[in-house]
């Protein structure tokens, strides 16, 4: 049986019988190691997912391994030891991300992870964001992360940021003077001329022209982003 307690958390068992017990005591660094990068609040909300005790046939494997090779002294073995301890840790935080049905990430990102995403999307909106940059604040590889954005919000991390500053653009267009390409710069655009096609793709109008309409009319007009 596999229990995970959370940091500052009293930790109580009853055995029925006789047994055997491992206890791990995680550092902190080694979670950052693994990718798990949260606060302590976070990581509390992470392990709830094991707050029950759970039979995993892997991590019992890995355990018994450990166990039957933890006495030695060879330097060698010594290693190989650190690396099954490793990789327990590391199951534990991946069966902590299984959802209901057991498949991990079915339901998207946890809330956590999808809110460091979008606080750093919203402060950086910007300056220039790779999909490298949104997984590490998620603390997951590139193609997981994206994987599970799009489950959480149906659309990729690039789409979503394209419209967050198109957004913005906006913003800046209807409340502010700011010359056209000024305003792409401020939003993360390189140059005016992309900034143009994408607003236009993703409003139904130019940059220029949708802030004609703003100032003409005195409200939103119809459009992708605007309806």
């Amino acid at each position: 049986m596999i229990y995970a307690c959370p940091p500052a958390t009293d930790a109580r068992a009853r055995f029925e019988g006789p047994a055997e017990e491992l206890q791990f005591f995680v550092p902190v660094r080694l979670l950052e190691r693994l990718g798990c990068r949260c606060s302590l609040e976070q990581l509390r909300d992470k392990m709830e997912a094991l707050a029950k005790p759970s039979v995993d046939p892997l991590a019992e494997r890995l355990a018994m391994t450990l166990l039957q090779n933890a006495a030695s002294s060879c330097e060698a073995q010594t290693a190989f030891v650190r690396g099954l301890e490793q990789a327990i840790v590391a199951r534990l935080l991946w069966l902590s991300e299984m959802r209901v049905d057991g498949q991990p990430g079915q339901n998207g990102l946890l809330h956590w992870r999808l809110k460091r995403v979008l606080n750093l999307i919203e402060t950086h909106l910007g300056e220039p964001l790779r999909l490298a940059d949104l997984a590490a604040a998620a603390g997951l590889s590139r193609m997981h992360f994206a994987a599970q954005f799009r489950r959480s919000l149906g659309v990729s991390p690039h789409e979503y940021l394209v419209r967050r500053r198109v957004e913005r653009a906006q913003e800046l267009l209807r409340e502010t003077d700011l010359p056209l390409v000024e305003v792409a710069l401020t939003v993360g655009f390189q140059n005016q001329a992309h900034f143009t096609t994408v607003f236009r793709r993703q409003a139904d109008l130019t940059p220029g022209r949708w802030r004609q309409q703003q100032q003409l009319f005195g409200q939103t007009q119809p459009g992708k982003l605007a309806a």
